[in-house]
């Protein structure tokens, strides 16, 4: 559970394009980042402020696979 940000951290073996796609629970699209990424651990923060609260999930798709967890927006 988080407030207001969260921060979503992977590890890629080598640098790559990532896709971190912000979703609420009926599947809609509510964010999405999409950059470039070093190789080894990195962390992007998610600014949940303008959203409601309550559960969404985030997919990370790199070339290497694709990761989905829940996440919770509280208050």
């Amino acid at each position: 559970p988080f407030k207001n940000q969260t921060i979503i951290g992977f590890t890629l073996p080598k640098a790559a394009p990532a896709k971190i796609t912000i979703l609420d629970v009926q599947g809609k699209v509510v964010n999405t980042i999409d950059r470039n990424y070093e190789s080894g651990y990195n962390e992007t923060i998610i600014d949940m402020t303008q959203l409601p609260r309550g559960v969404f999930y985030y997919r990370l798709e790199t070339a290497f696979g694709t990761k989905t967890q829940k996440m919770m927006h509280i208050e």
